[in-house]
């Protein structure tokens, strides 16, 4: 009988709060837009660190890469190559995404 009460009764608050949520959703002062609003501030931001992310990554890369090239000792320097042209294709990669979404 008791548990029978307890069951009704989160029925019952459930049902409250899934109303009030709803509610406040839809008939909120603004809420969601002024969220949206401080997220679309962000993207400009967002995507000049990434820029400079991938760019430093580049310019970084292609350093070791010099260095493993001048002093190569069987087939390293190749590999480093070949490290650093996949590196490349997926910060172009990450940079369309970037682009796209944003």
């Amino acid at each position: 009988m008791r548990t029978l009460q307890i069951k009704k009764n989160k029925k019952k608050v459930l049902s409250l709060i899934l109303i009030l949520g709803f509610s406040y959703l839809t008939f909120g002062q603004g809420g969601l837009g002024q969220i949206e609003s401080t997220l679309n501030s962000w993207k400009d931001p967002v995507k000049s660190i990434a820029r400079v992310l991938i760019a430093l990554g580049a310019i970084i890369g292609a350093v070791w890469v010099f260095f493993k090239m001048q002093s190569a000792e069987g087939g390293e320097g190749k590999k480093a190559l070949m490290n650093y042209i996949g590196a490349l294709a997926f910060g172009m990669l990450v940079w369309v995404l970037i682009e796209a979404l944003l």
